[in-house]
């Protein structure tokens, strides 16, 4: 690892610890700011840096103060929905399952170390409509069939009824053959929890799904320490068994030997070296560099003629996604071709510019015949081919 890298690992494993950071003689503080920004993690790394000596006195300390103070109030504020939402959602008999953050947050030594994006609820397709009219008369704004929901100042929530989007087709197939509902257990009015084995899988999968698509930062590798280091036991059978079957088995045991790495004993690898740099190349859920190599690899896996194919999945989306735009296909699905008709006028008359960013994609994808994107991937554990993904 970089000297940086040591220093920001230095200061998350202070800030879990208590324990005084050894930071490098060239520790850059704006630097430090401008990555925990991106990665999430200032609250995180001003708990750490509080441990410096002569920090806080400094100009750095204000700047890292006023952000970690802005992070604990959005944390407040996102609690309280949460709260609210719990209530209400038992309240009109809705089955919901609390994912991610919401969860995990539990786990730091304060929960505000632990920012959150939005909040994310599994409920079931079957009460969508119902968990629609509640968000409604929360304030949110969003679609029955929409998986997002904002209050504008307060919290963004995600409602999937599907753990893993359709687009990651081996791991949607994962969840689709493995009913999550009926290995959870009811905790309190309509809420259920997954087993601890679930949920760990669960998380570490959500982190394969961006780590090989976009990219990921530190904060999911964190999440899945403290899981361990701090959770409930889990039994590794159960976890090998998983991983293995979905080929990401070698993967997992260079995170966990990453983790080891940054807060236990273990010593740093080459492929340790590599993990380290792509979790730091970008921001939490990587940038669109690597998305877009991601998809120039993907379509050149699946197609002999990739651009042309990019453009037609443009032109004509997939049943699943005109689902999402035009809710009467889920009853209607003969409508399709009807909606392509309409989706291509919205895009001529009101999004004009969309012709020109595909056609850029398109040249790309042709283009850019030397991505190794998949061979980087495979170099840190995880196997991607043409049936990782959908084809749309």
């Amino acid at each position: 690892m970089t000297a940086f890298e040591k220093d920001i690992v230095a200061l998350v494993r202070g800030a879990l610890t208590g324990d005084t950071p050894p930071l490098s003689a060239e520790a850059d503080y704006a630097r430090i700011f401008e990555f925990g920004k991106r990665q999430q993690i200032i609250y995180l790394l001003y708990a750490g840096l509080c441990l410096v000596d002569g920090f806080e006195e400094s100009v750095a300390g204000m700047n890292f103060l006023q952000a970690a103070c802005s992070a604990m109030a959005a944390g407040v504020r996102q609690q309280q929905e949460i709260e609210q939402l719990r209530a209400a959602f038992s309240a009109r008999g809705i089955d919901f399952m609390p994912l991610k953050g919401t969860l995990l947050r539990t786990l730091y030594p304060t929960p505000e170390m632990r920012q959150m994006g939005d909040a994310d609820f599994l409920i079931r397709e079957a009460q969508e409509e119902e968990a629609a009219e509640v968000m409604r008369a929360l304030g949110y704004t969003g679609e029955a069939h929409e998986v997002v929901w904002q209050k504008p100042g307060a919290l963004t929530v995600e409602l999937p009824h599907d753990l893993i989007a359709e687009k990651h087709a081996d791991l949607h197939a994962y969840y689709a053959a493995y009913d999550i509902w009926a290995h959870a257990k009811p905790v309190a009015g309509c809420e259920y929890r997954m087993t601890p084995e679930d949920e760990y899988i669960f998380d570490f999968l959500h982190f394969v799904k961006h780590f090989r698509t976009s990219g990921a930062g530190l904060p999911h590798v964190i999440d899945l320490y403290l899981l361990k280091a701090r959770g409930p036991a889990l039994d590794e059978a159960v976890l090998r068994d998983c991983f293995t079957a979905l080929g990401c088995m070698d993967f997992y045991r260079n995170i966990c030997a990453l983790a080891d790495c940054w807060f236990g004993q273990g010593t740093e690898t080459a492929v340790i070296g590599r993990i380290v740099s792509l979790l730091f190349a970008g921001g939490i859920y990587g940038d669109a560099k690597t998305a877009a190599r991601t998809r120039h690899a993907h379509y050149r896996e699946q197609y002999r003629f990739a651009g042309a194919a990019n453009w037609l999945h443009t032109a004509c989306p997939p049943l699943a996604q005109q689902k999402k735009r035009y809710p009467i296909l889920k009853k209607a699905p003969f409508l399709l071709p009807f909606t392509w008709i309409l989706h291509g006028f919205v895009v001529l008359f009101r999004r004009p510019a969309t012709i020109g960013s595909v056609t850029d994609a398109a040249r790309g994808i042709d283009r850019d015949t030397d991505n190794d994107r998949f061979a980087e991937l495979a170099a840190v554990g995880l196997r991607v081919n043409k049936d990782t993904f959908s084809k749309r």
